[in-house]
C-alpha cells in the first residue's frame, strides 16, 4: 500500500496542473456559486452607480430651483442611505468571497505547495522522513477494494503589503481540498 500511496503522490501531488485536476473547486460545479456571487457584486455596483446618478440629478434640479430645500434634503439623504447600505452589503459579500476568485493567488499557492512537497519528497530516504512527509502534506489516505485515495488541502495564501506597496508577509486565507484516487 505504501508504494501505491507514494506512486500517486509522485504522479499527481508534486505537479500543480495534475493536482488541480483533483480539486473540486476547479471543476465546473464548484465555480457556480462563485459566479453567482460575482454577478451579484456587479449588479450591486451598477445599482450604486445608478443611485449616484439619481443623486446628481436631484442636485441639478435643486440648483435650477425646481425643487424645495426640504424635498432636496429628503431625497439626498435617501440616496445616501441606500448607497451606504449597498456599499456595506458589497463589502460583506467581498469578505465572504475567499481569494478563490483571484486565479494568480490560487496558482501561486498551488505552485508553492507542490514545490515544497517536491523538495521534501526528494529528501525522503527512510521510514521516519516518509512518515513526516505524509503528516505534513497529507490529511488522510483511504483504502478500499485495492484502491487508494490521498486526501489533503492546499493552503491559499496572499501576500500582505505595507504602506510602500512592498510584500511583507503571507496571510493564510483558506484552503482548497484535493482527493487523488489511484
Amino acid at each position: 500500500m505504501e508504494a501505491k500511496v507514494f506512486s500517486v503522490i509522485e504522479k499527481t501531488m508534486l505537479n500543480p496542473e495534475s493536482l488541480k485536476k483533483h480539486m473540486d473547486f476547479f471543476k465546473s460545479k464548484g465555480r457556480v456559486a462563485q459566479l453567482k456571487m460575482e454577478n451579484k457584486l456587479k449588479s450591486m455596483e451598477q445599482e450604486i452607480q445608478n443611485l449616484t446618478e439619481k443623486k446628481k440629478r436631484v442636485i441639478d434640479i435643486y440648483a435650477s430651483g425646481d425643487i424645495a430645500k426640504e424635498e432636496y434634503i429628503k431625497r439626498n439623504l435617501n440616496y445616501d442611505n441606500e448607497i451606504n447600505r449597498l456599499k456595506i452589503e458589497r463589502i460583506e459579500m467581498i469578505k465572504r468571497i475567499p481569494l478563490l476568485n483571484k486565479t494568480e493567488v490560487l496558482d501561486n499557492s498551488i505552485s508553492q505547495y507542490c514545490d515544497g512537497a517536491r523538495m521534501r519528497y526528494e529528501k525522503c530516504t527512510d521510514f521516519q522522513t516518509k512518515r513526516q512527509f505524509l503528516l505534513d502534506y497529507v490529511e488522510h489516505v483511504t483504502n478500499w477494494n485495492d484502491k487508494i485515495a490521498v486526501h489533503g488541502s492546499v493552503p491559499v495564501k496572499a501576500g500582505k503589503t505595507n504602506s510602500n506597496g512592498d510584500q511583507t508577509a503571507e496571510n493564510e486565507m483558506g484552503k482548497i481540498e484535493f482527493s487523488i484516487e489511484g
